[in-house]
C-alpha cells in the first residue's frame, strides 16, 4: 500500500471544486445515471462518478451489481488526479501500488481498475468516472473511449449546473438595480422638478411685464437659488457615480484635518445662521492626517449639509476634531434624530428615511452613502449614532499620517512651507505600484529611534488601505527593515488541518507555495504548539510529535515557524529566514506575528479571498450563518482559558456555541437544535441570537433560556427545539452557575480524573414553550480544573462495527492531553481528529465541545 499522491494543482483544483458547489449534496440521480452507462458500457459489476475534495471522495454517482457497501476512498482515483490520463490497472494483484490495498485483498477484492479523468474548463482534474471487477481483465479501446467521454459529461453537467446557479444571481442582482433605478427616478422627480418649476414660474412673470423692478430682482435672485439647487443636485449625482465606478481621482498627502474643518464650518455658517441653527467648530491646533483634502471637504459639507436640514430653528450643531488616539471628527446636532429602523440603511445610495419623505425634507439620499465610499478610500470608518427627536451624531476616524523624512539640511522650498516629498512607492508582484508601502531605502531616512519602529510603524501606516492580497509584497518590505528575509504567511483552514499559504507567495525557484500539514512539518508544530520553532534552512522534514528540534552549534541563517496570534487564537503561521539566532530579532519576529494576524483578522471578514482560502470543501448554507455568527474558538485572560471545536465544519446543521466576558463573568453557552437541515441551523442561529440579546439587557440564565424558548416557538410554532447549558463563571472566585435545558450536564476534569458530573434536574428543551420549571444550580470550581460542556454528536460517533466513541473514551483522551501539556486549542483539534477516524471522517451529528480552563496558568502557553 503506497501513499496516496497528491497533485501539483491541487489547492486551485479544491477552489474549483468549492466554486462549482460540487461535494455538497451526495450521491444525485443525474451522476447515478452517467455511473450505470458506464456499467453497461464497460460490463463491469463496480461504476462510479468519484469527485475528490480535501476531505476526502465522494461517491456523486454509482451502479453496478458490486457497489452495496463499497465506501470511500478507492484507492486508484487519486493516480488519475496525478497522471491526468486514463488509468487501467488490468491486475491490481500484481501492481505493487495497490497490491497491498484492503480494497484488493478484502471484500470485494477488486482486481481490475480503469478511471477517466474528470477535467474542469481550467484544466482541473475533479474527479473520475471509474469501473471495476473482481476478476483481471482489459477494456476494449472503444470502452476506454466511451468512459472518457463520460466523464466528460460530468464535467460539462457541473459546469452547466454552476451556469444556472450564476444565473439566478445575476437575475437577483438585476431585480435589485432595476428597483434601485425606480428609487432614484422618483426621487430626481421630485428633486429636479421643485427647482425648475420654480425657476419657469418665475421666469413667465418676468416674462410677462406685470412685476416692478424691487419684484423683478427679488425674482432673480431666487431663480438663481434654484439652479445652484440643481447645480449642487447634478455634482453630487455625479459624484456617487464616480465613487461607485471607482474612477473619481484620489490623491492622499499630509492634511491638516483642523484646518480644514475650521474653513469649511466658515463656508457654512451661514447657510446655518439663515435656518436658524447655531453651528461651532471645536477644532484647536494641529491634527494631521494622510488624506486627500478635496475629498476629505467634501464628507464635512455633506455631513453639515444634513444637520442643518434636519435640525429645527434653534438648534445647534457643534464639529469636533481629536488627534488622540487616533484622528477623529465628530459632527453632532441636537436636531431630529434618526429611527433605530432607518439606520441600518442610511449609508446605501438614495435612501431616504421615513421622517425625511413624511416632511418632505429635501435631498436625493446619496449623501452619506457619498461619505462612507470616501471614508473607505481613504481606509478610514464612519460611524452614526442617534436617538429621534434627541439628535445626530456622525464620527469619522482618519488614518494618521506616515512619519516626516528626516531632513538635516531642508532646502529653501520646505522653509517657506511646501511639504517634504514622499517615498517613491515599491512594485506590486503583479507589477502595479502600492500606493501605501515605502521602500526599506527611504523608510530608513524616517525620523524613528530603530529599524523596529520603521518596521512596526510603516507596516501599521500602511497596512490601512492595502487589501488582503497584498499583504505578502508589503511584509516583505517591512520585515527587511529588520533582517528578517523571505516571509512566508499562511493561514489554517477551518478544520486545522492544513496550513494554506496567503495568494502570490513563491519559494526560492519561483514556485507558488503550496498548502502544508499542519500534523507534519515545522510550520505546523509552530502552529500546534503556539511556539516558535526554529529550523535550518535545509530542514525541510516532516515533523510528527517526535523530539524537539535541536539547537544549532552555528549562528548561521536559519528559518523560523511563528504563530500567528490574534490575541489568542490562532490562525496561521508566519515563516521568516533570520541571519542568526539573535535574542532581540526573535522578539521583533514574535512581535511581528502578532502584528499581522490582527491585520489579516481586521481584513478577512470583508474578503472572499480568504473565506474560500481556509475552505477545504463548499459549506451549507445553515453553517456559513452559523459561522458568521460564533465567536472566536480561543479566548485566554490572566484567570481562564476558553476553547471551541464544532464538527462538521462545512455541514454543521444544529450545534452552536458561544462565550463572552463582562466584567468578571464569563458567560457560556452551547446549543443542541433538533435535526440535521436547514431548518435546524435556524433553530440554532436563533437560540444563539436571542442569548446574547437577552444576557446584554441584564436578563439572568432563567431568564435568558425562557427568552430562547419564546423565540424559537414563535418561529417554528413548537415544531423544533434546542436543548442546551447557558452557565455563568466568576472568574475571580470560580463559582459556577448554570442552567440545563435538556441537555448533557457539564463535566469537570481536575488532577488528571474526572471530578465532578454536573447532575441537575433538567428544564425542557428550549422551543417547546414550557419555560423554566427549576432554579440555577451552582458549583465551586477549584484552581487548575476543566470544565466541559458538549453535545451528543461527541459521545454518539459510530466506527464502522458501530462501537459510540463514548464517554468514558471522551473523559480519557481529554485526561491523557491534558497529561501531555497540550494547549486547549490543539487538544481539541486533536479530539476532533480522533473522532473522524472513529467514524471514518464521517460524523452522522453535529459534534460540539467548549473548553474552560480556570486557573490552571496555562494562558501563558499563548504569549509566544
Amino acid at each position: 500500500m503506497t501513499q496516496r499522491p497528491v497533485p501539483t494543482d491541487d489547492v486551485q483544483r479544491l477552489y474549483e471544486l468549492d466554486e462549482l458547489d460540487a461535494l455538497g449534496s451526495g450521491v444525485e440521480p443525474r451522476f447515478d445515471a452517467v455511473a450505470e452507462l458506464a456499467a453497461q458500457l464497460c460490463q463491469a459489476p463496480i461504476a462510479l462518478v468519484n469527485l475528490i475534495g480535501a476531505d476526502g471522495q465522494h461517491f456523486k454517482g454509482r451502479a453496478g451489481d458490486g457497489v452495496a457497501g463499497l465506501t470511500p476512498p478507492i484507492p486508484f482515483c487519486p493516480h488519475v488526479l496525478t497522471g491526468r490520463q486514463m488509468l487501467e490497472v488490468p491486475d491490481a494483484a500484481a501492481d505493487p501500488r495497490f497490491g497491498g490495498e484492503p480494497l484488493v485483498t478484502q471484500e470485494p477484492r477488486v482486481l481490475s481498475y480503469a478511471g477517466a479523468p474528470v477535467l474542469s474548463g481550467r484544466g482541473h482534474v475533479l474527479g473520475t468516472v471509474c469501473v471495476m471487477d473482481v476478476r483481471p481483465r482489459r477494456l476494449a479501446a472503444g470502452q476506454l473511449r466511451g468512459l472518457a467521454t463520460l466523464a466528460g459529461t460530468v464535467a460539462d453537467v457541473l459546469q452547466l449546473r454552476h451556469y444556472g446557479r450564476r444565473f439566478g444571481q445575476v437575475t437577483q442582482q438585476l431585480h435589485e438595480a432595476e428597483e434601485l433605478k425606480h428609487q432614484f427616478l422618483r426621487t430626481m422627480n421630485h428633486e429636479m422638478r421643485t427647482p425648475l418649476t420654480g425657476i419657469s414660474s418665475y421666469l413667465e412673470l418676468i416674462q410677462d411685464g406685470s412685476v416692478d423692478p424691487a419684484t423683478e430682482r427679488e425674482f432673480l435672485r431666487v431663480i438663481e437659488r434654484n439652479s445652484d439647487r440643481l447645480l449642487e443636485l447634478i455634482d453630487e449625482l455625479l459624484l456617487l457615480a464616480s465613487l461607485t465606478a471607482r474612477t473619481v481621482t484620489f490623491q492622499p498627502d499630509r492634511v491638516d484635518v483642523a484646518a480644514l474643518v475650521r474653513q469649511t464650518v466658515i463656508e457654512t455658517v451661514g447657510k446655518a445662521w439663515h435656518n436658524g441653527v447655531v453651528l461651532t467648530a471645536h477644532a484647536h491646533g494641529e491634527v494631521s492626517v494622510w488624506a486627500d483634502a478635496q475629498r476629505l471637504r467634501q464628507v464635512l459639507s455633506q455631513l453639515l449639509d444634513n444637520a442643518i436640514k434636519f435640525t429645527s430653528s434653534g438648534g445647534r450643531i457643534d464639529v469636533t476634531v481629536c488627534g488622540d488616539p487616533v484622528p477623529t471628527v465628530e459632527v453632532r446636532d441636537n436636531g431630529m434624530g434618526i429611527d433605530a429602523a432607518d439606520l441600518p440603511y442610511v449609508f446605501e445610495d438614495f435612501y431616504r428615511s421615513r421622517q425625511a419623505e413624511a416632511k418632505a425634507i429635501a435631498g436625493t439620499g446619496a449623501g452619506l452613502a457619498i461619505v462612507k465610499k470616501i471614508m473607505r478610500m481613504h481606509g478610514g470608518t464612519v460611524h452614526i449614532t442617534s436617538r429621534p427627536g434627541q439628535g445626530t451624531c456622525v464620527r469619522l476616524e482618519l488614518p494618521c499620517p506616515p512619519p516626516l523624512p528626516e531632513s538635516p539640511a531642508r532646502t529653501d522650498a520646505q522653509r517657506d512651507g511646501a511639504p517634504p516629498p514622499m517615498p517613491t512607492p515599491p512594485a506590486r508582484p503583479n507589477g502595479r505600484t502600492a500606493r501605501h508601502t515605502a521602500t526599506p531605502a527611504t523608510a530608513r531616512s524616517r525620523t524613528v529611534s530603530s529599524d523596529g519602529e520603521q518596521m512596526f510603524g510603516g507596516l501599521i501606516t500602511a497596512q490601512h488601505l492595502t487589501s488582503l492580497e497584498d499583504f505578502p509584497a508589503l511584509v516583505t518590505t517591512y520585515a527587511g527593515l529588520v533582517g528578517l528575509t523571505a516571509p512566508m504567511l499562511y493561514a489554517a483552514d477551518l478544520q486545522h488541518r492544513f496550513l494554506m499559504p496567503l495568494p502570490g507567495q513563491h519559494d526560492h525557484n519561483g514556485e507558488e507555495l503550496k498548502h502544508l500539514r499542519i500534523d507534519a512539518t515545522m510550520a505546523g508544530r509552530a502552529f500546534r504548539t503556539l511556539e516558535i520553532v526554529q529550523a535550518r534552512l535545509t530542514d525541510d522534514s516532516p515533523d510528527p510529535d517526535g523530539p524537539p528540534v535541536q539547537p544549532f552549534t552555528d549562528d548561521g541563517p536559519r528559518r523560523w515557524w511563528l504563530p500567528l496570534l490574534d490575541g489568542t487564537e490562532c490562525i496561521g503561521v508566519l515563516g521568516v529566514t533570520a541571519p542568526g539566532d539573535d535574542e532581540t530579532l526573535r522578539v521583533r519576529a514574535a512581535r511581528l506575528a502578532g502584528l499581522i494576524a490582527v491585520m489579516i483578522s481586521s481584513k478577512s471578514p470583508t474578503s472572499d479571498t480568504y473565506a474560500r482560502l481556509v475552505r477545504a470543501q463548499p459549506m451549507h448554507l445553515s453553517t456559513e450563518i452559523l459561522w458568521t455568527l460564533l465567536p472566536v474558538r480561543t479566548f485566554a485572560n490572566e484567570r481562564v482559558v476558553v476553547s471551541a471545536a464544532l464538527e462538521p465544519a462545512y455541514l454543521a446543521g444544529g450545534d452552536a456555541f458561544d462565550h463572552a466576558l463582562a466584567g468578571d463573568t464569563l458567560h457560556l453557552s452551547i446549543f443542541d437544535a433538533m435535526g440535521h437541515d436547514t431548518a435546524a441551523g435556524l433553530t440554532s442561529t436563533i437560540a444563539l441570537g436571542a442569548c446574547r440579546n437577552h444576557r446584554r439587557q441584564g436578563a439572568d440564565l432563567p431568564a435568558t433560556g425562557d427568552a430562547i424558548d419564546a423565540a424559537i416557538a414563535e418561529q417554528f410554532a413548537g415544531d423544533r427545539f434546542a436543548t442546551g447549558v447557558l452557565a455563568g463563571l466568576d472568574t475571580r472566585t470560580g463559582l459556577l452557575t448554570w442552567v440545563n435545558r435538556g441537555h448533557h450536564p457539564p463535566l469537570v476534569l481536575r488532577g488528571g480524573h474526572l471530578a465532578a458530573v454536573l447532575e441537575a434536574e433538567p428544564d425542557p428543551p428550549m422551543g417547546l414553550g414550557a419555560g423554566a420549571l427549576t432554579e440555577p444550580s451552582s458549583y465551586q470550581l477549584e484552581p487548575g480544573d476543566r470544565l466541559l460542556l458538549y453535545t451528543d454528536g461527541i459521545l454518539k460517533a459510530k466506527s464502522p462495527d458501530g462501537q459510540e466513541f463514548g464517554l468514558e473514551r471522551f473523559i480519557d483522551f481529554l485526561i491523557r492531553r491534558e497529561a501531555d501539556g497540550l494547549p486547549a486549542p490543539e487538544t481539541l483539534r486533536r479530539l476532533i481528529q480522533t473522532l473522524l477516524e472513529h467514524q471514518h471522517d464521517h460524523l452522522d451529528d453535529d459534534a460540539t465541545v467548549l473548553l474552560v480552563e480556570w486557573r490552571t496558568q496555562r494562558q501563558y502557553q499563548f504569549v509566544p
